[in-house]
């Protein structure tokens, strides 16, 4: 028998027993087992960007998935770098809000857990230097600022950073501190600015930025949700310096080199716009006492002004950028009274007009972040570096000659298909699967764009389906399933996404996925709403056979259609889901050769005899009632009555999160291995499971027959390679098991090859 069965009194002593089991088998990660990332570069948003002021060249990337990324051939190639940086037993979606670069290789990072981590060696590894919240997560840091007096004091500030302006005012990650390191953010150097009990930050507010007067080292400002502030005792005390900004929105804050009591702001805005002040440029020569707009020559109907710098040569030249697809960056060379445009879409030509996996080409919205530095080689009077962060298709930008000319940073063409392999990667993916006749043919899903396809082995890769589908569905995909009968024929489920609800799309041979059922007007029958799981159900007996896709709708429940009659339409099978729960659903799965289907929802597991009724096997009611929120489950091949599943019933550890597994059709069950937050399964051949993690990478789980249990291992993280550890899937290739993919939440995919 496995490790003691769950019993619904007593799984809290199984669990205890389990724990000390796995604290003594498990071990580090085989050397024969090395991880390599592939992708298409780009494809998600970036939070911060930073480049060290006397070498342009060597730049830190914090992405709000796909965690740090670092070059130091001005973007030529990247690495993931996040090792040494933690998740605190829970996951983190905007990892790192903030970043640093000093000089030397010398940089910092923030996160949404209130901590900052140092790197020494250009982010091969970082340290921890401190936590707002020591014994556990703390409030959220987003902004870092070096000192223009002294490269020694640098601040910190809580908040999400530009990033999170957009939203700040819905969020409470935040407690309007700041504090400063007067050793280069060292640990053990931090101490707590803003101490004034009275007149202070609000403790809610949200800190975009901070910025000094260059001449003045007690004069401050810090841009806020709750609008601007200024100090003139350093950082202790502050007021509220909104003035004639009345309710406008202040994002990034500047103060040029060599003017006193100079100061620039954006204003911008997310959404419905009610403001009475016009987004754009505002400049004070009065240390914020009045404010004067100074946008001519911006668009006037753009909405989305945050990212803003100064030109460290010159005091008049200012850059800012316009976030919306192709808003573009300006500059400004008499402080502010005119701006022109220095790169859009317009301006883009030669061989980076044609370098980008979307299907909408190349467009210039800049994010929140634009820096300008480096020397001035051509003595024009501009610095010759300029990098900028792009939206949320991932692009970073960047300039060497004062932008006369751009590259762009993320991907690159290799014939028809684009190659990430040493690129800055962002995407993050949901499901990956093999072509049933050539496993050197991968699909994958990705959770924001939609569906790629490589044809060699992951080295490149086609955007195949999405970023929408003619304005009614959004590209966030789920579930893949082929056409049994015509494996050239493919379904995949897609899921909520930038405000359009979900459907399935299809594919047939040469062509780009198309909708095939759900919006518009409910299609097929299918309601409108997310596809969150996906099955085909497939028995052939003879002449005779059966062929249904099943589906999952938000909290419709499920619905099949039989795939056999082409005039037919989606019919509801939601008999014995009995609770509300029950009628979403995680993942689904066939048992082929059977009549058999599996459902986890988050109020538990639930199987099918006849492909019509469900019975319920898990969770409340049960005798298993910690098993609900079964993020995937796997069906063992070679024993259709063994399935696995992953159990994260929160996105922090707990003692309830593992593998977990049944012998008789889902009848009784065993947990197999305690591990933090697993996501993906994969059944290996023979008595062993892949499981992915939401931060700890992948882990090997098998059976000792020689002890009688299940011993759990590490497959995959930062000592061999993978270092972006939040995993979402993991997936076999069938004719080769030392091939395994994995699927990461903001670093694309990476492929693992273990040799004996």
């Amino acid at each position: 028998m496995f490790i003691s069965r769950i019993q619904k009194n007593g799984w809290r002593q199984s669990l205890l027993s389990v724990v000390l089991v796995l604290a003594a088998t498990s071990c580090s990660t085989a050397s024969q087992v090395k991880v390599e990332n592939f992708g298409p570069g780009g494809g998600g948003t970036l939070g911060c960007l930073a480049f060290e002021k006397d070498n342009p060249q060597v730049v830190d990337a914090g992405l709000d998935c796909g965690g740090m990324h670092a070059t130091t051939d001005g973007g030529k190639t990247w690495k993931n770098a996040g090792k040494g940086i933690v998740y605190d037993g829970h996951v983190n979606f905007n990892t790192h809000c903030g970043v640093l670069a000093l000089s030397n290789g010398v940089a910092l990072c923030t996160s949404r857990t209130g901590k900052i981590y140092r790197t020494k060696n250009y982010g091969d590894n970082w340290k921890r230097v401190f936590a707002n919240n020591p014994k556990g997560p703390g409030s959220s840091i987003g902004f870092l600022l070096q000192s223009p007096h002294d490269p020694q004091v640098v601040y910190a500030a809580s908040g999400m950073g530009v990033h999170g302006a957009r939203k700040a005012k819905h969020r409470d990650h935040w407690n309007g501190e700041i504090y400063v390191s007067k050793k280069a953010g060292r640990k053990g150097t931090w101490s707590r600015l803003n101490t004034d009990s009275k007149n202070n930050l609000p403790s809610t507010a949200h800190i975009a930025t901070l910025t000094i007067d260059s001449l003045d080292p007690d004069l401050m400002y810090a841009t806020t949700a709750q609008g601007i502030y200024r100090s003139k005792n350093g950082g202790v005390s502050w007021f509220n310096i909104q003035n004639n900004l009345m309710d406008g929105n202040p994002v990034q804050v500047v103060a040029p080199q060599g003017l006193s009591k100079t100061v620039y702001v954006t204003v911008g805005y997310w959404g419905k716009i009610n403001s009475k002040v016009r987004p754009g440029v505002y400049k004070s020569t009065d240390a914020g006492e009045t404010w004067k707009a100074v946008s001519s020559g911006l668009p006037e109907k753009e909405k989305r002004f945050f990212a803003l710098a100064a030109d460290p040569l010159n005091p008049q030249v200012l850059y800012v950028g316009a976030w919306s697809w192709n808003g573009g960056l300006y500059r400004t060379i008499d402080g502010g009274k005119t701006w022109q445009v220095i790169l859009n879409k317009a301006l883009i030509t030669g061989d980076e007009s044609n370098q980008t996996w979307h299907p909408d080409k190349y467009h210039v919205g800049v994010g929140v972040s634009v820096q300008v530095g480096g020397q001035d080689a051509n003595k024009d009077g501009l610095s010759d570096a300029i990098w900028l962060s792009g939206d949320n298709v991932g692009l970073i930008w960047n300039s060497m000659d004062g932008g006369a000319t751009w590259k762009q940073a993320t991907t690159h063409k290799k014939g028809n298909a684009v190659t990430g392999n040493g690129r800055i990667e962002l995407a993050c993916v949901r499901r990956i699967v093999f072509n049933p006749k050539d496993s050197s043919n991968i699909f994958l899903t990705d959770f924001d764009w939609g569906i790629f396809e490589s044809k060699d082995q992951a080295r490149t890769w086609n955007m195949i389906g999405g970023p929408h589908y003619n304005g009614q569905l959004g590209g966030s995909g789920r579930s893949i399933v082929f056409d049994p009968d015509d494996q050239t024929t493919i379904y995949s489920a897609i899921g909520r996404n930038a405000g359009a609800i979900g459907g399935i799309v299809i594919r047939k041979p040469n062509q780009r996925f198309r909708i095939f059922a759900g919006r518009k007007n409910q299609l097929r029958g299918l309601p409108n709403n997310s596809i969150s799981a996906m099955a085909i159900f497939y028995i052939k007996q003879g002449q005779k056979r059966q062929k249904y896709l099943y589906a999952s709708s938000g909290k419709h429940g499920v619905f099949r259609i039989n795939l056999s009659n082409p005039k037919a339409v989606f019919e509801k099978v939601n008999e014995g889901l009995v609770h509300e729960k029950s009628l979403s659903a995680y993942d689904m799965k066939h048992v082929p050769g059977t009549s058999r289907l599996y459902l986890s929802t988050p109020d538990g597991i639930y199987r099918s005899d006849n492909a019509k009724s469900w019975k319920k096997l898990t969770g409340p009611e049960t005798a298993y009632p910690v098993l609900t929120a079964i993020r995937e489950l796997a069906v063992d091949p070679q024993n259709p009555d063994r399935i696995f599943a992953a159990q994260m019933d929160t996105w922090k550890a707990s003692k309830t999160q593992g593998l977990y597994v049944s012998n008789d059709a889902g009848e009784t069950w065993t947990m197999a291995a305690q591990i933090p937050m697993p996501y993906g399964l994969a059944k290996e051949v023979g008595d062993s499971v892949l499981v992915a993690t939401q931060a700890h990478g992948v882990y090997r789980v098998s059976w000792n027959k020689e002890k009688s249990k299940w011993v759990s291992k590490v497959f995959a993280d930062h000592t061999n390679g993978l270092n972006h550890p939040r995993c979402w899937t993991v997936s076999v290739a069938p004719d080769d098991p030392s091939r395994v993919y994995i699927g990461t939440h903001g670093g694309f995919i990476y492929e693992a090859i273990e040799t004996k």
